[in-house]
């Protein structure tokens, strides 16, 4: 995000920033501003404000770390159909208020499980790290831990073993520099290190439903 001309980037990242902190009134206010100037900004289009929107909604369901929880997975996904249905920006806004309940909601019980703060630590690692090789070995270090433990409390409380994980993060790193750059697949492929193109074509269908070169086609503005 943060391409268009005067898109507030700064305030996008003190909203990540409230957000991730858990404070509700700060992070809807800053959404306020946000929704604003990106309103202001669409030179009356509609699907510019939508395409705003939802890349917000993806920057909230990610935020800190994200549960691969089925009931969780099923509600973010709700929130973003009805994104994609709202006719104004007064619906926009009160979908993006739910979506930050609900998110600040998935950051306190994270807080209040056991382990948090080496799981914490893994999440920023993996995050950081993605254009690199990760290894289980790394991870455990990192934590603390032993890799047998952390292997199971990870994919107790993330939802998903770190295979899947970075995997997918990987995919969908991938798939917002498609969206939103002109950079060639190989280029990406590095940035999420990525080194084999038949098997980023194969994994990123997995995740995304779609071969890169046709996702590319139907997101590109």
């Amino acid at each position: 995000m943060g391409n268009a001309i005067n898109y507030p980037i700064k305030k996008e990242m003190e909203f990540i920033t409230k957000l991730c902190s858990g404070k509700n009134a700060e992070t809807k206010k800053l959404l306020n501003d946000i929704l604003k100037t990106i309103t202001d900004n669409n030179q009356g289009s509609f699907l510019y404000t939508k395409v705003k929107t939802m890349e917000l909604a993806y920057l909230i369901i990610h935020c800190g770390v994200y549960l691969n929880n089925e009931t969780i997975n099923k509600k973010n996904d709700d929130y973003l159909i009805e994104l994609l249905v709202a006719q104004n920006i007064k619906d926009i806004n009160s979908i993006l208020c739910s979506l930050i309940d609900s998110k600040i909601n998935q950051l306190i019980f994270l807080q209040d499980t056991e382990h948090s703060t080496s799981l914490k630590k893994v999440i920023t690692y993996i995050k950081e790290n993605l254009n690199k090789k990760v290894t289980l070995k790394e991870l455990s270090s990192i934590a603390g831990l032993n890799g047998p433990y952390l292997s199971c409390i990870f994919k107790k409380e993330i939802g998903e073993n770190f295979v899947n994980y970075i995997n997918r993060l990987r995919c969908e790193r991938a798939a917002e520099l498609i969206a939103t750059t002109d950079m060639l697949f190989t280029d990406i492929m590095t940035k999420c290190g990525i080194n084999d193109r038949s098997w980023f074509s194969k994994v990123f269908k997995h995740y995304m439903g779609i071969v890169p070169s046709k996702y590319r086609k139907r997101n590109k503005i």
